[in-house]
């Protein structure tokens, strides 16, 4: 008789007790870290322009952590509820009249800085096979995330003094824009990435994963039981063949 043994690199369906979990979880975690952007927003420093908080690493650690889809959603709905008129923008700020303002470009950059950041850590997820990734990948995936925040921003920033002419009755030039959007913060930005990517690498392993598993939560997974029967039943087909 011949013991035949399941490949673990296999892809599983999740079963239905899973997909439950899945759901549970994804409400539970997605206002989560939209609450903690509401809390990060009202920890700010006024500047000119564009105000200094702590926003960019929940956003990052929101995507890293709950990846691209809920990462994004976690956002959204936070800028919506912005948008509502909830004083949950930065110094108590919110309405549909922030669309108006030189900073909202960088609340619509955290919707992609989440979305990209997820969609990087879900890619190196599945490539390790949940096996925990080394920081300096994580580090790198946050520092491509505040790139694309930075890149909204900008633009943003930058079309809006030149093509609305209600914005301070002044126009910016590309370098100018950067030097009021962009330079005061990038630094700081810089310094938040390398907190967001330690702080993924000590949860990375409790990452939220949808439709597929691991190795590594598959190994966690395993109960001893499990593997005791495994033995025995291999011990009594050898048994057999003798």
């Amino acid at each position: 008789m011949e013991s035949k043994t399941a490949n673990p690199n296999l892809k599983t369906t999740p079963t239905f007790h899973e997909k439950r979990k899945n759901q549970l979880l994804s409400l539970t975690l997605v206002p989560v870290f939209t609450v903690l952007m509401c809390v990060s927003a009202q920890i700010t420093i006024p500047v000119p322009v564009i105000p200094f908080t702590l926003q960019v690493t929940v956003a990052i650690v929101s995507g890293l952590l709950l990846g691209s889809r809920l990462g994004f959603l976690s956002q959204a709905l936070y800028l919506f509820m912005g948008l509502m008129g909830l004083p949950v923008f930065a110094g108590g700020g919110g309405g549909i009249g922030y669309v108006m303002r030189g900073s909202f470009g960088y609340l619509v950059g955290f919707l992609f800085c989440a979305l990209i950041g997820g969609f990087l850590a879900d890619l190196t997820d599945r490539r390790t096979n949940g096996v925990q990734v080394s920081y300096v990948r994580i580090l790198l995936i946050s520092l491509a995330a505040l790139l694309v925040c930075y890149a909204f921003g900008i633009t943003y920033l930058y079309f809006l003094s030149n093509y609305y002419t209600g914005y301070a009755g002044t126009k910016y030039s590309f370098v100018t824009t950067l030097a009021y959007g962009a330079l005061p913060f990038i630094g700081k930005d810089v310094v938040l990435c390398f907190l967001a990517a330690e702080l993924t690498r000590r949860l990375w392993r409790f990452r939220y994963r949808k439709g597929y598993s691991t190795k590594q939560d598959r190994k966690s997974e395993e109960s001893p039981s499990a593997v005791s029967g495994s033995t025995a039943d291999s011990i009594t087909t050898d048994s057999m063949e003798d």
